[in-house]
């Protein structure tokens, strides 16, 4: 028996070691959200795996696909980001790209990994072009063009060869054969080498004595001796050579064709498009040219796509766009084409009879509601939780407004119903009735931004207008709860902790209007503004109450005059009688453009703030040049310590400089603090400032704001600049 008992407890504890490894943390986070409502580019499937695919974002994220485009997971910023200039090229044992809009990398397990292939080869201007052929036993030749020229490297990227001036308009390889199409000055020229890259001879191109070169590809049966080639040429239309580019014929009429996608292996069915246009046309051709079929159409009796959330959603309902790179062919599967645009990705199996929606996955026993597929390139500033109903959960968006939840964050509704369209662009925060179940109030906006570098200068009518719209029913409709504030950006909002249900007492933000308060519940405002800011900035981007004082905190953030300075400081600011006047705690430090702030809950002595370097630094107003980072105060704002500066985070990854956005506080150890930036990441320290350590499994570039968990304050939601809402353990952790 003993022998028995011995084997059941070690069975036993062998299945509470298990079940404790199984509940430690991985690290890993997690994206919710709506998908899509940004800029999407580049959909490429490799060519050495149909099931591996990429995409990009013009906020800078590159995702991976492993299961053709079902899930998509972002690869980390610190391997790649900001790749969306450019196309990739394969070879069969590696593939080339971009990694941070300047450094052409390569990767040897099909994109998970990045490094710098060689060198800069002198130019200025972002990579948009690349192609890659390998020889027997010798290093890849790596052609790549941009608007400076087209460069070659033969010696893995150590050297550069210009091979010519001008704008590169397309560039690939099949084989040894490598074509790139050049715009001079002059006129438009194919460029052809037959050795991978090394040497380069010229073809003529007739037509482009009346246009540029627009695009160029080609495709080879196996079959055929001859690769053909399409151009597009402006004011001409598509042109097609089937000899190599010894002749060439107008295939389709000049329609403002900008695009061009075929599958190399075959050179028949072929795909253009415009770009940048309202409503952009697609054309297919399965005859070599001979027919083009116009193949997108998301309006009218005819209409062949299945549209994304936002279309669904009149308010979102954005004029289709097709972006630079936004047109791409599966080189497995030629009738595998795909669009992206400001907003959305569209997908055709079958050649362009019927397109789908390729960013998110809409529940089927609910049309509104959509479950991301990993495809998150939208930013966000608030996660926040309904204090009534846990399963209720909720986005403050720029762009596309707002989102809800009802099964705690696992799928998601368009939720701006009601608010005014000039206003509904950007939910920058939410305020809980404290009373009232399913009441909600918003700080809304038109211009989206604030206080990114695009959005810090002056406020200009009419798109800068806003206000407080509230809802009744869990954020399902919104209606405007009151005209008489000043028609600015709305930037936050917060409800007195002492307000009375019959009574609230609201504090409302405005970009260039400073704080106004209500007493009676919203019914009527009036400015509290005596003493904030300095005089020429009210630019008003966060407020806080502390919760055992009740003293109030107003951050002010940088203003970007004409001329491109700084003259009027922004700063934090402090009320402790309910608004009616406000003093400056900055103490001697004079911040020209400060971000975001965090006060202790339990020391309200312990402050920080983070803030931006600006360029030109305007050293004749402000005594340090590199202002970027996070500042502390222990002692309420009397003298303040740069507890994180730019060249500390220059150390860790480009940039050199920072424009800190985010810094907060954790609820339980005041120890933990958390920083992000447009550009470094997510950072945290956990010894009050003293240190800071790269949250290096946070994967993308701009975090933005961070919401714990209300129920376990070891999970944390963090908010981006352009890639989503990300849910993860509260500290890195390091694999080894």
């Amino acid at each position: 028996m003993s022998g028995i008992r011995s084997l059941l407890l070690a069975a036993t504890l062998m299945f509470c070691a298990v079940m404790v490894a199984a509940e430690q943390p991985s690290g890993e986070f997690k994206v919710l959200g709506l998908g899509g409502g940004g800029g999407i580019f580049m959909p490429v499937v490799s060519p050495n795996n149909p099931n591996v695919m990429f995409i990009t974002s013009d906020m800078s994220g590159v995702y991976r696909s492993t299961d053709g485009g079902q899930r998509w997971n972002m690869l980390s910023h610190l391997q790649i980001h900001s790749a969306h200039h450019c196309q990739p090229a394969f070879t069969k044992k590696a593939m080339y790209w971009v990694k941070d809009g300047q450094t052409i990398a390569v990767s040897h397990d099909e994109g998970v990994t990045w490094s710098a292939f060689g060198k800069p080869g002198g130019w200025t201007d972002s990579p948009q072009w690349l192609a890659a052929a390998e020889g027997a036993g010798e290093e890849p030749v790596v052609s790549m063009g941009n608007s400076e020229g087209l460069f070659v490297s033969v010696h893995g990227g150590t050297t550069w060869q210009k091979v010519t001036a001008g704008g590169v308009r397309g560039l690939f390889s099949i084989g040894q054969d490598v074509y790139a199409a050049v715009n001079s000055p002059q006129r438009g020229t194919i460029y052809h080498s037959a050795d991978g890259g090394k040497t380069w001879t010229t073809i003529a191109l007739p037509q482009t004595e009346s246009g540029p070169i627009n695009a160029l590809v080609g495709g080879r049966k196996p079959s055929e001796a001859a690769i053909t080639l399409y151009a597009i040429v402006g004011q001409v239309g598509t042109v097609v050579s089937r000899d190599g580019g010894t002749s060439w014929n107008v295939c389709q009429s000049w329609q403002q064709q900008q695009q061009l996608a075929i599958a190399p292996g075959q050179s028949d069915i072929v795909y253009s498009c415009q770009q940048g246009r309202v409503d952009c046309k697609v054309w297919g051709t399965h005859d070599g040219g001979k027919s083009w079929q116009d193949l997108f159409r998301p309006d009218g009796p005819d209409v062949n796509v299945i549209r994304s959330w936002m279309f669904i959603h009149e308010a979102w309902a954005w004029d289709l766009r097709i972006v630079a790179h936004g047109l791409a062919v599966n080189p497995h599967n030629a009738d595998d084409v795909m669009v992206t645009s400001w907003a959305d990705f569209y997908r055709s199996l079958d050649g362009g009879k019927i397109w789908k929606q390729s960013v998110d996955r809409q529940i089927a026993r609910d049309p509104d509601r959509y479950e991301s597929i990993g495809l998150e390139v939208t930013t966000n500033w608030h996660y926040k939780f309904d204090p009534f109903d846990p399963n209720r959960h909720y986005i403050c968006y720029t762009d596309i407004g707002f989102a809800r939840s009802v099964d705690a964050g696992r799928s998601w509704i368009s939720a701006a119903k009601g608010c005014p369209e000039h206003w509904s662009n950007t939910f920058y925060n939410i305020a809980f009735d404290p009373f009232r179940a399913g009441r909600i109030y918003a700080a809304t906006s038109y211009r989206h931004d604030i206080p990114h570098w695009t959005h810090v200068d002056a406020n200009r009518q009419p798109t800068g207008t806003g206000g407080v719209i509230v809802s009744d029913d869990f954020g399902e409709n919104w209606r405007v709860l009151n005209m008489e504030m000043p028609l600015l950006p709305c930037t936050d909002i917060l409800i007195d902790k002492n307000s009375t249900r019959d009574a609230l007492t609201f504090y409302v933000a405005f970009y260039e209007g400073g704080v106004y308060k209500s007493t009676d519940s919203g019914r009527t405002f009036a400015s509290a503004s005596g003493g904030l800011g300095n005089k020429g900035n009210l630019h008003v981007m966060q407020l806080y109450q502390h919760p055992v004082t009740g003293n109030l905190y107003a951050l002010i953030t940088g203003f970007r005059d004409d001329k491109g300075r700084f003259e009027v400081p922004g700063g934090l600011w402090k009320s402790t009688n309910g608004g009616q006047s406000w003093q400056s705690v900055m103490g001697e430090l004079i911040l020209a453009y400060p971000t975001q702030f965090a006060v202790g809950a339990k020391d309200e002595n312990l402050i920080y703030i983070t803030a931006a370097t600006i360029p030109g630094h305007n050293k004749d107003i402000y005594k340090q040049t590199d202002q970027g980072g996070m500042y502390q105060t222990t002692d309420g704002g009397k003298s303040w310590s740069h507890v994180l500066t730019d060249q500390m985070l220059a150390k860790h990854n480009n940039p050199s400089y920072s424009h800190g956005m985010m810094t907060a506080i954790h609820p339980d150890d005041s120890n933990i603090v958390y920083f992000g930036s447009e550009g470094h990441g997510m950072w945290v320290s956990t010894d009050a400032g003293k240190t800071f350590t790269p949250f290096d499994k946070f994967p993308f570039i701009g975090a933005q704001n961070v919401t714990f968990d209300p129920a376990d304050h070891k999970t944390i939601y963090v908010t981006t600049f352009g890639g989503g809402v990300w849910k993860g353990y509260y500290l890195p952790i390091n694999d080894k």
